[in-house]
């Protein structure tokens, strides 16, 4: 195979041999030779090497794939040569570091980024090179920090974001599939540079890639915390099957903490130059970023975790935004945000997270005045679905052992009723402050039956709270 192989190069090398579609079928068949010897001669893959095959393999890959074949031949017949040549590489490596290290010489970055073709829509030859790119990482951290902070490195993992992630309907099948093979070697790759690089390193790379214009709708790093909410989630499955969830060690967690700082200071307009750039971009990474790290506050469960957020200013920032949102109308600079559909909800979960069995982080809420601002997120809000669920949970996490903070809570007084829902107003029923008493008193109407009532203490408050949707707090 590998003589046969090597005698088509010369004719391949010809640019008119891609005329002649027997040429290129024949070349064809001796690849898928080759790919499926790999497979069935596992214990001699070291002779794929020493015969020149991998050599020769890359070099009909290059040819196949760089474009200038498909105008000399039909275009399919050089898809399915190039796909074969790609196929008997990643078989030749899977179990040989050896072959790994000579592909990864030898192929990248090219031929194998042009190869690659996701950008072209080659979804057959995306997935089977970064099946090539994962075995020649996994096996060498060296060799994994290195692609994780090169352009190359960064262009590949934007590819296999962008192709996860399309929001494209999709109704053929055999698309689907390729959609989800190569949604696994995205996974499987941009995991393991987080593992053996470091994620600050494959965010930077991302995050500093040459403008592309196909992501002017959705921007990479926005795709990468994508990546990142999916991966953390508890028992995902893949078409694979179920796999653990990512967890993010201390140094990365205190990394995305301090870039939502950073990301938050431009949607407030602090960094006024930068703000006028791409706002709505930005704005998009802040609240997906939000996401991550809601999750990462719920599933990390070592302590020194979220005091890396806490000391990267995580819980400080938080409460900023969310009093901003509650003053939205008074300033500008938020109101693109407020219109962010659960974005008060994200806030308080991250709150209530991080407060779990954390003193530190109870007392830091009550001393920046958050307490008020996550009683008010129990009001009903269309726009934040679930918020009042999340609030209950981070005041429960406020409370606990804390009595400071109970009697922050106890010691409120509702000072007007903010809204009411329509059922209860239909039925007659309006809410008001008792002036005598400061209590919530609900008041029916002269033509309505049944006593009014009044409602006491904190769990009154909080009762009132849920049944009426809110009210303003000092």
């Amino acid at each position: 195979a590998g003589v046969a192989g090597e005698g088509s190069l010369p004719v391949l090398s010809d640019a008119a041999a891609w005329k002649d579609q027997e040429v290129v079928e024949s070349c064809t068949v001796v690849c898928r030779l080759m790919r499926n010897l790999c497979v069935h001669a596992e214990d001699d893959l070291e002779m794929f090497r020493s015969f020149g095959v991998i050599r020769m393999l890359l070099s009909i890959a290059h040819l196949a794939c760089q474009g200038s074949g498909s105008r000399q031949c039909d275009a399919e017949f050089v898809s399915k040569l190039a796909i074969a040549s790609l196929q008997a590489i990643g078989n030749s490596l899977v179990s040989s570091a050896a072959n790994q290290k000579e592909v990864w010489q030898l192929g990248w970055p090219e031929p194998l980024t042009t190869a690659c073709g996701l950008s072209e829509g080659e979804l057959a030859r995306g997935g089977i090179v970064g099946m090539i790119a994962y075995n020649c990482l996994r096996t060498n951290a060296e060799r994994a920090a290195e692609f994780a902070r090169s352009e190359p490195g960064g262009v590949l993992v934007r590819e296999l974001l962008r192709c996860t992630y399309s929001r494209v309907e999709v109704e053929d099948e055999k698309e689907k599939k390729l959609r989800q093979d190569i949604s696994v070697w995205t996974e499987l790759i941009v995991t393991l540079l987080i593992e053996k690089a470091d994620l600050p390193a494959v965010h930077g790379r991302l995050s500093t890639l040459p403008a592309d214009s196909r992501t002017e709708k959705v921007d990479t790093e926005t795709l990468f915390f994508y990546f990142l909410e999916d991966a953390m989630s508890e028992n995902k499955g893949t078409s694979h099957g179920e796999c653990d969830a990512l967890k993010l060690n201390n140094a990365a967690c205190a990394y995305l903490a301090t870039e939502f700082g950073l990301l938050l200071s431009i949607c407030l307009e602090k960094r006024r130059e930068e703000a006028e750039k791409n706002t709505a971009k930005t704005i998009a990474k802040l609240v997906q970023l939000l996401q991550v790290l809601a999750s990462a506050t719920a599933s990390n469960e070592d302590p020194a975790a979220r005091t890396a957020m806490r000391e990267s200013g995580l819980v400080r920032n938080v409460i900023s935004l969310l009093q901003s949102l509650t003053v939205a109308g008074k300033r500008n600079p938020t109101q693109e945000l407020e219109a962010q559909k659960g974005l008060k909800r994200d806030l308080v979960r991250v709150i209530g997270n991080m407060c779990y069995d954390d003193r530190v982080c109870q007392d830091l809420v009550r001393e920046l005045g958050g307490i008020p601002l996550v009683l008010a997120s129990t009001a009903i809000d269309d726009n934040n679905p679930y918020s009042r669920e999340w609030g209950v949970w981070a005041i429960r996490n406020l409370c606990e052992n804390n009595l400071e903070n109970q009697a922050v809570i106890d010691g409120l007084k509702a000072q007007k009723v903010t809204s009411a829902p329509q059922e209860m107003l239909d039925k007659g029923i309006r809410p008001e402050i008792d002036p005598a008493t400061g209590k919530v008193r609900l008041n029916r109407d002269a033509m309505s039956q049944g006593p009014a009532g009044t409602m006491n203490g904190m769990g009154g408050m909080m009762g009132a709270m849920g049944a009426m949707g809110g009210m303003g707090m000092p």
